[in-house]
């Protein structure tokens, strides 16, 4: 540890002075490495801690992981993150800490989530993997894609309407009047009835 050490907040460089850290290793009552040291200075909503650096007027809002890791280890770069391996979210303690990737730290937050946040268990029937290898909750996953289907419905519903109603005409011969005759996609001839709406896709033949 030095008594002056530059970190990187919110894309600025700010350059710690000596009462700066004398303050955050006053809100850290370190123990033992094997024991969690929570951060007694400001949290922020999720429980993380916090720590407000002040310079030329401006507050800019450090996250206490990083900064104590900085002061005590070394500086965190930019791009990378503080991953609690403790998994409690108030501890600063160092040898809790792990620099990964954002990706990562995804990544591994994910994995240890037992319930999504509709309080579903992740077990081995309601858990699915998306297409980047992360874990899905099944039950929310098709309740979103009822909610979605239904939403399609109502807004087509009119078009619905009509389109079954053309498809029991023709089903019982009802003269429903001419061919559209469009030429579709598939180079056929549209058989569906003339001012149809929809795309043009060629009629199945019965």
């Amino acid at each position: 540890m030095t008594n002056r050490l530059t970190i990187r907040v919110n894309k600025t460089d700010i350059t710690l002075q000596a009462s700066d850290i004398e303050l955050i290793l006053s809100r850290i009552p370190i123990g033992p490495d094997q024991d969690c040291w929570p951060w007694t200075g400001p949290k922020k909503s999720n429980g993380y801690g916090r720590h407000n650096l002040w310079r030329d007027g401006r507050r800019y809002e450090a996250s206490a992981p990083r900064l104590v890791y900085s002061v005590l280890v070394e500086a965190v770069p930019e791009d990378l993150v503080p991953d609690h391996l403790c998994q409690n979210n108030i501890c600063v303690n160092p040898s809790h800490l792990e620099i990964v990737t954002v990706a990562e730290n995804s990544r591994r937050t994910g994995e240890r989530r037992t319930h999504c946040k509709r309080k579903h268990e992740f077990t081995e029937e309601n858990t699915r993997v998306d297409t980047a290898g992360a874990r899905q909750c099944r039950a929310c996953y098709e309740e979103v894609g009822r909610e979605r289907n239904r939403g399609y419905y109502h807004a087509n519903k009119e078009a619905h309407r009509k389109s079954a109603e053309l498809y029991w005409q023709r089903k019982l011969g009802t003269d429903v009047g001419p061919d559209c005759g469009v030429i579709t996609k598939r180079g056929t001839v549209c058989g569906r009835p003339e001012g149809h709406e929809g795309r043009h896709y060629p009629r199945r033949e019965s």
